[in-house]
């Protein structure tokens, strides 16, 4: 990746674009979008919370496929 595509992965991270951790005792870390394929589009994003490990189901399915390309594949 580009350095102006890291930084603007890293300003979405800090200003939360990507929402926060549902758990109280994370207290409203940020998380980032991962993919559990690296074939785009297969199984959809989901949000990871580096605080306490979870992957969670957005809110909004209409991210399956368009939040944030590339997404990082666990």
């Amino acid at each position: 990746m580009a350095a102006v595509a890291i930084a603007s992965q890293k300003n979405k991270f800090i200003n939360k674009h990507f929402g926060s951790c549902p758990r109280v005792l994370c207290r409203g870390q940020a998380v980032l979008p991962v993919g559990r394929s690296d074939i785009a589009c297969q199984d959809g994003v989901y949000l990871y919370c580096p605080k306490c490990g979870d992957i969670y189901v957005p809110k909004s399915y209409r991210t399956a496929c368009t939040l944030a390309l590339p997404a990082v594949v666990v």
